[in-house]
C-alpha cells in the first residue's frame, strides 16, 4: 500500500495530514469504501508567516561556478514516488532539474492561455533543446523557467531567461499532422553577464553518442495534457521502455509512421504511462 520508505517522508501508514511535496496544502490518504486509497487536500488553516520564517536559513540555494557546470545527467535528489496522478508520477523538486518550461507572454489560441506551453531540456548554461513544433512564436515573447516544479507558484529555485535566438531544424516539417525532424535549440538571453546556474535544482542533460536499445527504461516528464484533458501544474514524470521503431511501425500501432528521426517509447503490455509527441 505505501513504498518502503515511506516512514522517512512522512507517509507511513496513518491519516496524518503532511506535504512532502511543496503542495500547495497539506493532503492526507483516504480510503473510499474500504477499498481504494485516494488523496484528499486537509482542511487546515495557513501559519502566521511569522511562525514560519527561519532568520538562520539562506533563502537562496548556493550557487556554483558560473562558467560551467560540473557535470551533466546527474541529480541531487533521492528518487520518490508520490503516485497522485493516473500514468505518471507527481515528481519532486531537483528530481528532473535539466526541466525546463517553456512560457509566453501572449496567448497562442483560445485553448491555450498565456505561460506555460511547452517542455525543453537544458543542455548547457546557455542552450536548451526544445521541439520545432513549439517554436513558432517569436523569441521576444518567449521565456525560459529552469528549476520549476509548481507552475502556480514562483519558487525559490527557479532561473528566468529571455530567449535570444530561436534555431529551428531546416528539415523540420509536418505531414498528416505528424511533426518529422520535430528539433529545434533555444539560446538562453544572459542575466547579469551570466546564463543557468548550476545549483540542486538546475543542471545540464547529458547528450548520448548513440542510441540506446530497445528495452531501455527512461524518464519522461513535464507538464502536458493528462488524462483530465487538461495541463498540470505539477511536475509530472513516468517511466516508460524503449521500443523499437519496427515493432512500432507495425499496422497495429503506429503503421509506418515513424520514421529515423523519431524515438518510439511505452508500455505494450501495460499500457497508462506514456507520452506523445514530446
Amino acid at each position: 500500500m505505501f513504498m518502503e520508505d515511506a516512514e522517512a517522508h512522512g507517509i507511513g501508514e496513518h491519516n496524518f495530514c503532511r506535504n512532502p511535496d511543496g503542495d500547495k496544502k497539506p493532503w492526507c490518504f483516504i480510503k473510499v469504501n474500504n477499498e481504494k486509497v485516494k488523496w484528499e487536500y486537509c482542511d487546515v488553516s495557513v501559519c502566521s508567516a511569522l511562525d514560519i520564517i527561519d532568520p538562520e536559513r539562506s533563502p537562496v540555494e548556493p550557487l556554483t561556478e558560473p562558467l560551467g557546470f560540473d557535470s551533466c545527467g546527474k541529480t541531487e535528489i533521492s528518487e520518490r514516488k508520490i503516485k497522485r496522478i493516473y500514468g505518471g508520477f507527481k515528481s519532486t523538486a531537483g528530481k528532473h532539474p535539466w526541466q525546463a518550461s517553456l512560457q509566453t507572454s501572449l496567448p497562442l489560441s483560445v485553448s491555450m492561455p498565456q505561460g506555460h506551453f511547452c517542455g525543453g531540456a537544458l543542455i548547457h548554461p546557455c542552450w536548451v533543446l526544445t521541439a520545432a513544433h513549439c517554436t513558432d512564436t517569436k523569441a521576444k515573447n518567449l521565456k525560459v523557467v529552469l528549476g520549476a516544479q509548481d507552475l502556480k507558484k514562483t519558487e525559490f529555485h527557479e532561473q528566468t531567461f529571455g530567449v535570444e535566438k530561436i534555431f529551428k531544424y531546416s528539415h523540420y516539417n509536418e505531414r498528416d499532422e505528424i511533426p518529422y525532424n520535430d528539433i529545434a535549440l533555444l539560446k538562453l538571453k544572459p542575466v547579469n553577464g551570466h546564463c543557468a546556474l548550476e545549483s540542486k535544482y538546475v543542471k545540464t542533460i547529458c547528450l548520448p553518442d548513440d542510441l540506446f536499445p530497445s528495452g531501455t527504461e527512461c524518464y519522461i516528464s513535464g507538464w502536458g495534457v493528462t488524462e483530465t484533458g487538461e495541463g498540470s501544474r505539477q511536475l509530472l514524470d513516468a517511466k516508460v521502455k524503449l521500443i523499437s521503431n519496427t515493432v512500432c511501425n507495425s499496422r497495429r500501432l503506429y503503421d509506418h509512421t515513424i520514421d529515423e528521426s523519431m524515438i518510439c517509447a511505452g508500455n505494450l503490455q501495460k499500457p497508462g504511462q506514456d507520452s506523445c509527441q514530446g
